[in-house]
């Protein structure tokens, strides 16, 4: 290893005698990346960097967020956004309680059983189809009525806290829960972009629980103008350093994202760890108990206002069709499934039911193969129905009257 040593540093005092240039410009860069990746952080403030890791519409929205709402979002205290009623584009249309519906409704269901869908983007259909292409259209019949609140980018977390805050006073008998198949890495970011880098529409913070000495704790979402306070000082960020996990990825950028070198290096090393987890660790457990807890507490809250609770696990087009060298790889839905199976949730194999229609991806799944067509839709809605039928029947004796006519 010294022999080693000595020769990089004789190639290297060679290289200043017969190229200066590269010499220099060598030991520039190597002083640089010592500078910016470990002493810069030392004296310069985080919200200085905020400004750098943000893109530029990300800032604007995020500014724009701490005054008004935007076109299709509002601030929410208890969640950090939801819908914004009366709200509408093309095939989005959000109802005046801030819902994607078939119907206007009340708070006094219309048809024997009400259902109520939480969830994400995943649940509400998002912009690709319209609202009688979603899950809960498709579930309607004389016997079922659904009210959809799921809502763009929340985490479980969000989803139990608005049914707990607000949305009981629909008096819904069932709810539906669409969970994600990496549902567990949301329940620790408080801060969107810390754990979307990318995302530049929702920059927003979220509230997030954690389970201490045996009960969940919550840690609320930050007052509206946190937000500018972002850009202005320190305070805010210091306080998601020791609350938001995924702060060490806007941790990692401040050391390692402002130099080509040190940035393509890090950049690999992640690409790397991810790579290995595929097929060592199953990142789908990560935080697992905390979602189980969560999940506990909102059939807990439900059964507290009468409701039943169902889950759907909701697969990606990658989890249905294990292709090629994915085949190899540890399959994260089916080991989430099998979790939350044995821990006697009502949980919905959605997989299995898009792979029994035989259907193609592509007909099952938007071109950004996380989102359903109206296709994929109809065909959870359909293997969900039997599942409501079921529920409802064994909660609901006048319901199993009615149904059995």
């Amino acid at each position: 290893m010294a022999r080693e040593t000595t020769s990089v540093w004789r190639q290297l005092f060679h290289l200043k005698k017969t190229s200066p240039v590269i010499y220099y410009t060598i030991i520039i860069l190597f002083v640089a990346e010592i500078l910016v990746s470990w002493v810069a952080p030392l004296f310069i403030p985080d919200n200085w960097y905020l400004s750098l890791y943000l893109k530029k519409k990300a800032k604007e929205q995020t500014l724009k967020f701490s005054k008004a709402d935007t076109d299709f979002l509002i601030f929410d205290p208890v969640t950090g956004w939801r819908s914004k009623p009366n709200s509408r584009k093309g095939n989005w249309i959000i109802d005046e309680h801030g819902a994607r519906t078939t119907h206007v409704f009340g708070k006094k269901p219309q048809k024997p059983v009400r259902v109520m869908f939480l969830g994400s983007s995943l649940v509400n259909g998002g912009t690709k189809v319209s609202n009688r292409e979603t899950i809960s259209a498709y579930v309607e019949d004389s016997l079922f009525e659904a009210v959809n609140f799921a809502t763009m980018l929340y985490s479980f977390d969000q989803m139990c806290l608005a049914f707990e805050k607000g949305l009981f006073r629909f008096h819904p008998a069932i709810i539906v829960v669409g969970l994600s198949v990496t549902e567990g890495e949301g329940l620790t970011n408080r801060y969107i972009p810390f754990r979307f880098p990318s995302e530049v529409n929702m920059p927003f913070f979220k509230p997030r629980f954690k389970f201490q000495r045996k009960k969940l704790r919550l840690i609320p979402v930050p007052s509206r103008n946190s937000y500018e306070q972002l850009f202005q000082s320190s305070v805010m960020l210091k306080r998601l350093k020791t609350t938001d996990e995924f702060y060490a990825e806007f941790e990692n950028y401040k050391r390692f994202g402002l130099l080509p070198i040190s940035g393509g290096l890090s950049a690999l090393a992640k690409k790397i760890r991810n790579f290995i987890h595929l097929f060592k660790a199953p990142p789908c457990l990560k935080n697992i108990s905390l979602l189980e807890n969560e999940m506990r507490h909102l059939v807990f809250v439900g059964k507290k206002h009468k409701a039943a609770v169902i889950f759907m696990l909701l697969p990606a087009r990658n989890d249905v069709f294990r292709t090629g060298w994915r085949r190899r790889t540890l399959d994260q839905y089916q080991i989430l499934l099998s979790r939350l199976q044995s821990d006697n949730f009502n949980i919905m194999d959605v997989r299995a039911s898009l792979r029994q229609s035989g259907l193609a991806g592509w007909k099952l799944f938007s071109p950004d193969n996380h989102h359903y067509t109206a296709a994929g839709n109809k065909i959870i809605a359909a293997s969900l129905h039997q599942k409501l039928m079921s529920v409802a029947r064994q909660f609901n004796a006048d319901f199993a009257i009615r149904a059995a006519r």
